[in-house]
């Protein structure tokens, strides 16, 4: 489920670990989601609490994913970019 709070993107966390591969969801989120918020959705039995998260920490539990989806994508994003070296010799000794 996406859900969309103050014009961004959020995720039902335990859905987005689950489809990654994380067998104790709840230690993942803890470990590796910053910006993780408890909220209310409606459910098939009416109002739950779920945590989510921004689509920052969903890239963040794909790259600690080992799902093999998950290692294509990070080979994939971000795009490479070349880090620009300034004109200036660095000596080394």
């Amino acid at each position: 489920m996406v859900i969309r709070a103050g014009g961004e993107p959020w995720f039902v966390a335990k859905d987005v670990a689950e489809v990654l591969g994380y067998k104790r969801q709840k230690d993942a989120i803890a470990a590796h989601c910053r910006g993780a918020v408890k909220h209310r959705l409606p459910s098939k039995s009416g109002m739950q609490e779920y945590k989510i998260i921004p689509e920052s920490d969903v890239y963040r539990l794909i790259i600690r994913s080992k799902l093999p989806q998950a290692e294509d994508f990070q080979d994939w994003y971000p795009p490479r970019q070349t880090i620009p070296i300034p004109p200036q010799t660095l000596k080394i000794d």
